[in-house]
């Protein structure tokens, strides 16, 4: 009788830790996120599954979401910044729209958007996101993530460089820096490594093509330290890699 009352409850301590190990796994394990993404909690501290997650705040976002990302700063703010683009090709219209989101207690708040919008005449829109992602990075080694988007938006004729922007943004929305500057020319054959960023009006003015690639505010960089000037710079290289 001792025996099988022994072998009873063995059974059910088992049974117990089988199913808590897979309660856990089910509520921290996700195939479609990476294995540190973050967890959300509401006021209750119950956890909130992804696909309940944010899914509202996507389908607010102006014209077509491009990218997301949900991350962290410190131990307590959790973020989710939406990059959107419209484009109204019957209006000659186009739109970059940076989203952010703030965890609450209990519910997403809405922080601050970043737009930049053109309208043209005669001329196309020539508009895109010219990174795979959002990039969040400390620039100015000052413990706050910035927020770094790379973008075309220019109104085109396809004969020359188009107008190209990197822009950091805080936490508050505010800007930190922005670059403007050019694509590669779409018939160039340059070299990425050939292309002085540095843009010199004097000598550049007198070619509509000589600008390709090139930084029009590079001085900007300057207030930067070397490891942050190297990092957008790096940035700014990688999206003329990706110009056809």
């Amino acid at each position: 009788m001792k025996n099988i009352l022994l072998i009873l409850c063995l059974g059910i301590l088992i049974s117990c830790k089988n199913n808590s190990m897979k309660n856990e796994g089910n509520s921290i394990s996700d195939s479609s996120e990476p294995s540190n993404s973050i967890a959300l909690t509401d006021s209750t501290n119950s956890f909130i599954p992804k696909s309940d997650r944010f899914n509202s705040l996507r389908e607010k976002v102006q014209g077509k979401l491009i990218y997301d990302t949900i991350w962290q700063q410190g131990r307590t703010n959790i973020y989710m910044t939406l990059l959107s683009l419209k484009h109204l090709r019957d209006k000659e219209f186009g739109g970059i729209y940076v989203n952010q989101w703030r965890w609450g207690e209990s519910h997403p708040e809405h922080e601050w958007t970043y737009f930049d919008t053109l309208s043209c005449d005669w001329q196309d829109v020539a508009i895109h996101a010219d990174l795979d992602s959002i990039i969040i990075l400390d620039i100015d080694n000052d413990n706050q993530d910035e927020i770094l988007i790379v973008y075309t938006l220019d109104c085109t004729t396809d004969v020359s460089p188009n107008t190209r922007y990197l822009v950091a943004l805080d936490t508050e929305g505010k800007i930190k820096i922005k670059l403007k500057g050019w694509t590669k020319d779409p018939a160039s054959m340059t070299d990425i490594s050939k292309i002085n960023l540095e843009y010199n009006p004097k000598t550049d003015d007198y070619n509509p093509t000589s600008p390709e690639g090139k930084i029009e505010n590079y001085t900007a960089l300057d207030k930067l330290d070397r490891k942050a000037k190297g990092q957008l710079i790096g940035l700014w290289k990688l999206a003329l890699a990706k110009d056809k």
